[in-house]
């Protein structure tokens, strides 16, 4: 009888094993943040990160270009788009 509760509990253990889904991260992180504005052609070599934060639902990114124009930008949580948000 031991014999069977223990096989049981075993096979039980491999499969929840076998079927937890990888964990990921809740959402980008900053580098992919800004990996998503240089293939959008947003972020370029000479400009200058000034500010980034995660609000809990996107990110915020200050860019200064070299002429010292700033820009502010969004990134949703899964670094998939890009939205403009003010120019100083």
């Amino acid at each position: 009888m031991n014999l069977i509760v223990s096989l049981f509990v075993s096979a039980l253990l491999i499969n929840a094993l076998w079927s937890e889904e990888p964990k990921h991260s809740p959402h980008a992180s900053r580098e992919q943040a800004l990996a998503l504005l240089r293939r959008e052609g947003i972020l370029h070599d000479k400009d200058r990160v000034t500010y980034s934060s995660w609000t809990g639902e996107f990110w915020i990114l200050s860019l200064r270009r070299p002429d010292g124009h700033e820009s502010n930008w969004s990134v949703d949580r899964y670094a998939r788009e890009a939205g403009y948000i003010c120019k100083h």
